[in-house]
């Protein structure tokens, strides 16, 4: 199954808030804004501003730098002490550039001087930052996702027989994951298996390896390994990895342990080995079997006449043994001669 692809919400509506002692400029500020299709509210001191905060989610703060309340560094030290962090623009007077320098390490997404420019800049500056603020979200959205789907991938394959591996166009590792209990990935990352696993065990795996990056075609092979003096069976799939000419320029391998099911398949042919030598060792009789009703003799598919006793010696495992049924036994104790009376 592949990766599921990631959906893109649309972003929630986000309100320009402005926070300007000024109260003409503000006005006009959120004239402006609101020409431009924003939302927007203002506000004229900080405190206010930080309880009117508290009911927007959303929002992109206009920030002048001095108030009558407070500063800016202060207002902002404010929001994150109530644990909002708000992205805001700075606004500074002319020849205040170092101020702005100072509110961007604070954290500010952007700064306007009030100058003869200003309120033409304005609606520039806010639709730029709202561009960069929705493609930070996305992003983070888009990080998370993939975070989540990489933990499924590691859950799913952690309690797994499949290891997953990349390997560059030298055969060395760049890239493992739940390899072999034996190794861990540290050890693998910038070596072969020649390296890893030395000629006898490494030998056939770099060799088949190898064969792909000449043929360029998919490999998909059961081999068995000697590892750290224990065999091990895998069912390997090798995909070539190639540049956008099409060349060749490395591996991905996709490896199961078969080791415990070969071995269980090996029992399981070994017990029906058995079973079939055991089964040639009987013989079964089935069919008629004529009789003669006055001696009790059997005729064999040859014409003769066999007793009981050598017939099923002769065609079966049987191996009769004699003795006197309780009827027999009175029968011929009953025929048997009375001994005389001793004479007293």
């Amino acid at each position: 199954m592949g990766r599921q692809p990631i959906q893109s919400h649309p972003a929630e509506p986000r309100t320009i808030f402005i926070l300007e002692d000024d109260a003409g400029l503000n006005h006009l500020l959120q004239k402006k804004l609101r020409q431009a299709g924003e939302l927007v509210e203002g506000c004229l001191l900080g405190h206010e501003a930080l309880e009117r905060i508290k009911r927007l989610p959303h929002c992109l703060l206009l920030l002048d730098f001095s108030l009558p309340d407070m500063t800016g560094p202060q207002f902002i030290q404010e929001l994150l002490a109530q644990g909002r962090s708000v992205p805001f623009v700075v606004i500074t007077g002319q020849g205040s550039e170092e101020v702005a320098v100072e509110m961007m390490r604070l954290g500010a997404c952007d700064y306007l001087v009030k100058d003869s420019h200003f309120l033409d800049l304005v609606t520039h500056v806010v639709r730029r930052v709202n561009r960069q603020l929705d493609q930070q979200r996305q992003l983070a959205a888009t990080q998370n996702a993939l975070r989540q789907s990489d933990e499924r991938f590691r859950l799913v394959l952690q309690r797994s027989p499949v290891m997953i591996a990349h390997q560059d166009q030298n055969l060395r590792y760049t890239w493992v994951y739940n390899p072999l209990p034996d190794f861990a990935p540290v050890a693998l990352l910038g070596c072969t298996d020649l390296e890893v696993c030395g000629e006898v065990s490494g030998g056939p795996l770099h060799a088949l390896k190898q064969r792909l990056l000449t043929s360029g075609q998919v490999v998909r092979e059961e081999i068995t390994l000697q590892f750290l003096n224990r065999e091990v069976s895998l069912d390997l799939t090798l995909e070539p990895v190639r540049d956008p000419q099409q060349n060749v320029i490395g591996i991905n391998s996709v490896a199961v342990d078969i080791t415990e099911r070969r071995r269980q398949a090996n029992e399981r042919e070994q017990l029906l080995t058995q079973l079939k030598e055991t089964l040639a060792n009987v013989k079964l009789l089935n069919g008629l079997l004529p009789i003669c009703s006055a001696c009790r003799k059997i005729r064999d598919d040859q014409g003769y006449w066999n007793k009981v006793d050598y017939y099923l010696k002769k065609c079966s495992n049987l191996r009769p043994s004699h003795g006197l049924c309780p009827d027999c036994s009175r029968r011929h104790l009953a025929q048997a001669p009375t001994p005389p009376a001793s004479k007293g």
